[in-house]
């Protein structure tokens, strides 16, 4: 059973927090995981600085704790008021979980959520504690619910709950939320927002095991295998009436029947075709409720009964929201787990050109297509937009149709398809490259350049689009430097496109506001509604990380909410010789939340609305040293690896970490993680319904429930493989479409199936795409309509199996 695999891995330090606030030892300004050596030359330390409590937020806690202790309940609102005002932007240790190995994972929440658990926890046996607040608060409260209800806009319902979150009215902006999320086909989102409704929904502490799951986690992961037969009296009464519930944030009180709440689970998980959720999920209905009524489909009707029709009408039934037909941003959606919704032959190349090569010495030790090829580095991920394709470098933009390679748009540039400029509509900033071959003698650059070109990381170029604007990075690639740029070499800037105005430049967001000179852009920012998202780093003796929104059409900034701040992975590498490290760093947004992978030792979930830290998780650091960087090291490779969501996880592949690792979306609680050092990957291509797809030399199905490596491709120890002796090996990112995957080599593309076969082995969906016999080499993929894109180191090509006169017609 899951609980029993997963105890198999872990186990638990520590129990959630009580309700006690003056616990100032669970307050860590600065967390240090197992003790390391003093560092050395090369060497870079594990230590990880949070956004901390401070001493004055220590002493209002103590001061809070002590009148809740003397039911001083108008003061101890006051109190409350004061810490949320000031300092609720500040983590508190949620919980933490020591693994078998003695390596440590730390759980936190934001200081105004952690406050929202424990009161409400007070309220429930004592109401009067909100009297006052709710005296206050109330009438507001309701205006902005209404309001945000009214004009059915998530955000600022979102915004008002987590001010107004002790207030009355909560439980039914919830119910809302969650509903309007349900609307969207945000189902983890629906169901985080009906989570937090009743304290039931989560699993409870459970003294005597009978539930296969931890505190906190889904109720249906704690009931899924129990013995109902067996202990089916004392599990409904622990369910029903806990004697603890978990440290899940949930509202005091409400009037909304369980039943209700449970409905709108099974529904949503139907509605995902999640089956195996849903059947658990009405099953659970069946036994707490089993007269329930409500509103189903206009109607009044039996919940039960009604779900039941919902189901066998469900089962069997391919929902097809994931599928995406173009392919706007790296990885193919903003969840970073998109499946193309055609699986093209792609045995006829239609176009080709150009793309600018990267400088030899930038051939960086450590990089995969290094070590196996020669190749220089893979820097190029296109996206696909209604027909169009686009590609950017340091220098330029460029809009190519996908049928037949001409340009896009009108452009200055060149007419040769062998030539980098063709399709450009954009160029921007100073050809460094150029200006090296072109023997500058500018002292800076004299001495600069050459340090440029041998910093650690490959550059890496990215593009995301929504709606009718795309977001690019433009200018420098560094993200740390060990010399304060010049004017000659400034930060990176954002560019917004309007790609309905033919490129026309809506906004240019500069990293610094008037005064700042340390921050730089990570990778590219995610558009949504409007806003552009994205991850920066602020150099200085540590490096700190941290989200920014912006305005996307005046370039304004909204907010910016630092996660952390640490050095850099590989920084202690980056010595005198180098101009500093290139990261790529790239955000995750799913109904609303922001997941953030910092490489550097943190996974994050930020709101999107308001910037606030729902939950911070520390991972395990592993140690790096100079000398290191070999094909046995590829945590070095991982520049693109943002958080993967599926469901109601998080799947993170830190760069600084051995290991895969499955996270709670709404709590950041590990679910699962690989064997340390048992998967040497460097991408994670995506999710099955079944199966989490990940790529390096090799392509591997790991198991989404448990972690377990299900089969890999090739296998040299399989009798049964004919490349055993001489197998292929990965070369770029590959692309999961339909039922298939599509896995890069230097020489062909394999297209696989994603379900494995008899005894858990792949199989093969028809011929490999032989790319050698093409003139062509591997690299990057992605598929937009029936057109398969392949992104070399010096070379975009676009495949397809469409005839001739099929492949000349409007895409649209």
């Amino acid at each position: 059973m899951k609980f029993l695999r997963f105890l198999h891995c872990v186990t638990l330090l520590a129990a959630g927090l009580g309700i006690g606030l003056a616990q100032a030892d669970l307050v860590h300004a600065q967390i240090r995981f197992l003790p390391q050596p003093p560092p050395t030359r090369g060497q870079f330390s594990l230590t990880v600085d949070l956004p901390e409590l401070t001493n004055e937020s220590q002493q209002l806690l103590v001061q809070l704790e002590q009148r809740l202790r003397d039911e001083q309940w108008q003061e101890a609102i006051e109190g409350y008021r004061r810490l949320v005002s000031a300092h609720g932007d500040q983590l508190f240790e949620a919980d933490s979980l020591t693994l078998q190995s003695g390596d440590q994972f730390i759980f936190y929440v934001g200081l105004r959520r952690r406050l929202h658990t424990q009161l409400a926890e007070i309220a429930r046996r004592r109401p009067e504690l909100l009297t006052p607040y709710r005296e206050q608060t109330d009438v507001a409260a309701k205006r902005a619910y209404d309001a945000a209800i009214e004009a059915h806009d998530t955000g600022a319902l979102e915004t008002a709950i987590e001010r107004y979150f002790l207030a009355s009215d909560t439980d039914q902006a919830l119910l809302a939320l969650g509903d309007m999320r349900l609307e969207r086909g945000e189902f983890a989102a629906a169901r985080a927002a009906w989570e937090q409704i009743d304290p039931r929904l989560r699993t409870p502490h459970d003294e005597k095991s009978l539930l296969y799951a931890f505190p906190g986690q889904p109720l249906w992961v704690a009931v899924d295998g129990v013995d109902w037969q067996l202990d089916g009296a004392e599990i409904k009464k622990l369910l029903l009436d806990p004697q603890r519930h978990s440290a899940h944030r949930s509202v005091p009180t409400t009037e909304i029947p369980l039943a209700d709440l449970l409905a709108r689970l099974t529904l949503a998980s139907a509605l995902e075709g999640d089956q195996r959720r849903a059947t658990i999920e009405h099953d659970l209905l069946k036994r707490l409720a089993p007269e329930a009524e409500g509103m189903i489909a206009g109607k009044r009707q039996r919940l039960d009964t009604a779900l039941k029709s919902i189901l066998e009408d469900a089962a069997g039934k391919q929902y097809e929201l994931q599928f995406v037909d173009d392919w706007k941003t790296f990885a193919g959606s903003q969840e970073r787990n998109a499946v193309a919704d055609r699986s093209p032959a792609a045995a006829k190349l239609v176009w080709s050109t150009e793309l600018p090569t990267p400088p030899s010495s930038m051939r960086l030790a450590g990089l995969p297509e290094m070590l196996q090829s020669g190749e220089p580095p893979l820097s190029y991920y296109p996206i696909a937009v209604d027909g169009e394709l686009f590609v950017n470098d340091p220098q330029r933009l460029r809009a190519l149709r996908l049928q037949d390679g001409t340009p896009a748009w009108p452009t200055g540039g060149d007419n040769d398809p062998k030539n980098p400029d063709y399709g450009m509509f954009h160029r921007s900033g100073v050809d460094l490259s150029n200006g090296l071959r072109l023997g500058n003698t500018n002292q800076w650059q004299d001495r600069q350049l050459p340090k440029m070109e041998s910093a650690i990381g490959a550059p890496r170029y990215t593009l995301s689009a929504s709606g009718r604007l795309m977001a690019a990075r433009q200018g420098a690639s560094l993200s740390v430097y060990t010399e304060r740029p010049s004017t000659f070499f400034k930060s990176a800037e954002m560019y917004v496109i309007d790609l309905a105005a033919e490129g026309r430049i809506a906004s240019i967001i500069a990293a610094n506001d008037p005064g700042e000179q340390e921050w730089e852009f990570e990778g590219t920012g995610l558009i949504d509604d409007g806003r552009l998202y994205v991850a920066m780093t602020k150099n200085g003796v540590r490096s700190e990380s941290a989200i920014a929104c912006y305005d996307a059409s005046t370039a304004r900034r909204i907010w910016r909410r630092t996660v952390c701040s640490t050095e850099p992975y590989g920084a202690g590498l980056v010595l005198g010789d180098k101009a500093g490290q290139r990261s790529h760093n790239l955000l995750t947004l799913a109904d609303g939340v922001l997941y953030y992978n910092t490489n550097r030792g943190v996974i994050a979930a930020v709101s999107a609305a308001a910037g606030e830290i729902q939950w911070l998780t520390l991972y395990p650091r592993g140690p790096l040293e100079a000398g290191t960087m070999t094909q046995a090291n590829q945590q070095l490779t991982r520049d693109l690896n943002p958080c993967i969501v599926t469901g109601d996880m998080v799947i993170a592949m830190p760069a600084d970490c051995d290991r895969i690792i499955a996270l709670d979306a709404a709590t950041g609680k590990l679910q699962w993680q690989t064997v340390p050092g048992g998967v040497q990957a460097t991408h994670l291509l995506g999710t099955t319904k079944d199966d989490l797809i990940v790529s390096g030399e090799q392509l591997f199905w790991i198991r989404l429930d448990s972690g377990r490596l299900r089969c890999q491709f090739p296998n040299p120890r399989d009798p049964d493989n004919p490349q055993a002796e001489r197998p292929p090996l990965g070369y770029g990112r590959g692309v999961l479409a339909r039922d298939t995957i599509y896995w890069p080599t230097l020489e062909a593309v394999y297209v696989l199936k994603q379900q494995v076969g008899p005894e858990e082995k792949p199989v093969a969906a028809r011929e490999p795409i032989h790319l050698q016999q093409l003139g062509l080499k591997g690299g990057n993929l992605a598929i937009s309509g029936d057109y398969l894109v392949v992104a070399s180191a010096t070379q975009l090509s676009v495949l397809t199996d469409l005839s001739e006169e099929e492949a000349s017609e409007p895409s649209r």
